[in-house]
């Protein structure tokens, strides 16, 4: 039987839908009008690269434990181990942020029965490990079963949700209702401050996640010929709606005021206010939470799976090699689980939503950016000492490529560092994140040394 390839608007809608995030938008329309520019600038030297030095590698190489199969090939197991745990810890501490907003849209659909629950942050705390340890329960019974409710929360939660704020930002701006930016050429350049730089980083991460489209490329017909097409058609429609969506919140809410955690609501609260109809936000919260609980979802096994590659090498203890009847690692699901929930502590610890968003994204960009540099120098490397394998795609100018995006990845892995102006008063935040980065790096170390034994 004939393998059935995709399609061109099949894996452009996978790419979209691994990019692509609502939640994100609160951190775009922190620039408002100047989001325009760094997206832009972001695709060009950070999207585009990496998808393209990707799918060579995907194509090329197209075993499970991508990242850590890629690098060993390049290098060895050791360098293919930090840069799988970086991926892992990616999504380890992405994990709590994406949970706050959960929470968050929980408390949001409450308030017909608890008003100002959203307020409370033990509820906050309460509801993030409930849903945590709920959806890794849930992948227990297999990627098969999973894979519906991410199919069906991306639909609902994400999709008709996203295309309802731009709607109703383009409705606000005919109307000529209040506008809380103003749009002329002097706004759309940005200042170039160091806020601004730090705030860029955000919105680099937000474009993060190309790789997953990357691996679908065996399964595309004629990747050579077709995956740029797949790239422009994704990218073109990802920054339109990063940027429709975006100025849709940056137009109604003030700058000063916009929370990474609650933007989203906030500006559909402005929205349905002019209309009257404050009922419905319950109703868009619980959306709004269907849609993260996918993107939860989606995210919580592929990463976990990665791991088990390496332990071919012996590189993991054999408890975290143990999967069930259905193959899915149960014990590297409940140590993420449980590191996620160590982490949602900051949410206590922090004064207020978006401080505690913020370390663990600038955390989260860290590793994906040691990651990704690892990736990018194994595939240099592999044009050399690999270079008669035929390659199913082969990216273009590859060595103009890596030099953008590697100085994309180096600036904003050093930028985070330097806190958020009015952000942090007294949290010792730039030693938080050191300390986080090399708490979370040490279990290679261990890890080969007690292979070395």
């Amino acid at each position: 039987m004939e393998k059935k390839l995709l399609s061109i608007f099949s894996l452009s809608l996978i790419t979209i839908s691994a990019i692509f995030s609502l939640r994100n938008l609160p951190i775009c329309a922190e620039y408002g009008l100047s989001s325009i520019f760094f997206l832009l600038i972001g695709t060009l030297i950070y999207f585009i690269p990496i998808s393209m030095i990707t799918a060579e590698l995907a194509s090329t190489w197209p075993k499970e434990g991508c990242t850590y199969i890629w690098v060993k090939e390049a290098f060895n197991y050791k360098i293919g181990l930090f840069a799988l745990w970086a991926s892992w810890m990616e999504s380890i501490t992405w994990f709590p942020t994406i949970l706050a907003f959960s929470s968050i849209m929980c408390a949001y659909s409450l308030s017909p029965l608890f008003p100002n629950l959203y307020e409370n942050k033990f509820f906050l705390f309460i509801t993030i490990l409930i849903i945590f340890w709920g959806i890794t329960i849930i992948n227990f019974l297999g990627i098969k079963f999973s894979s519906y409710i991410s199919n069906i929360g991306v639909l609902i939660g994400t999709i008709i949700p996203g295309i309802l704020i731009i709607l109703l930002g383009i409705y606000w701006i005919i109307n000529k209702n209040n506008l809380q930016i103003t749009f002329n050429i002097n706004n759309l350049i940005p200042s170039f401050k160091i806020n601004d730089l730090v705030f860029f980083s955000g919105i680099l991460l937000s474009l993060s996640g190309i790789e997953l489209s990357a691996f679908h490329i065996l399964d595309f017909k004629n990747p050579k010929k077709n995956y740029p097409k797949v790239l422009l058609i994704s990218s073109i429609t990802i920054i339109i709606l990063y940027i429709l969506g975006t100025l849709s919140i940056a137009i109604v809410v003030p700058k000063n005021e916009i929370c990474f955690a609650t933007g989203l609501i906030q500006a559909f609260l402005i929205f349905f206010s002019s209309f009257n109809i404050n009922f419905a936000i319950p109703i868009i919260a619980f959306f709004l939470l269907i849609g993260a609980l996918a993107g939860i979802n989606t995210w919580m096994i592929g990463p976990a799976k990665g791991l088990l590659v390496a332990s071919k090498d012996n590189l993991l203890p054999k408890i975290l090699q143990f999967e069930n009847k259905k193959n899915v690692p149960v014990y590297i699901l409940i140590l993420q689980t449980f590191i996620g929930s160590i982490l949602s502590i900051l949410f206590l610890y922090m004064k207020n939503n978006s401080s505690a968003i913020w370390i663990l994204t600038a955390l989260s960009f860290q590793f994906a950016a040691i990651q990704y540099i690892l990736i990018i120098i194994s595939a240099i490397k592999l044009r050399f000492k690999a270079k008669n394998i035929i390659r199913g795609y082969k990216a273009p100018i590859l060595l103009v490529l890596s030099f953008f995006s590697i100085t994309a990845c180096l600036f904003n892995f050093f930028i985070v560092l330097i806190p958020p102006k009015n952000m942090y008063n007294n949290e010792p935040f730039t030693l938080l994140l050191i300390f986080f980065l090399i708490i979370f790096m040490i279990p290679p170390f261990i890890l080969l040394k007690l292979k070395k034994k």
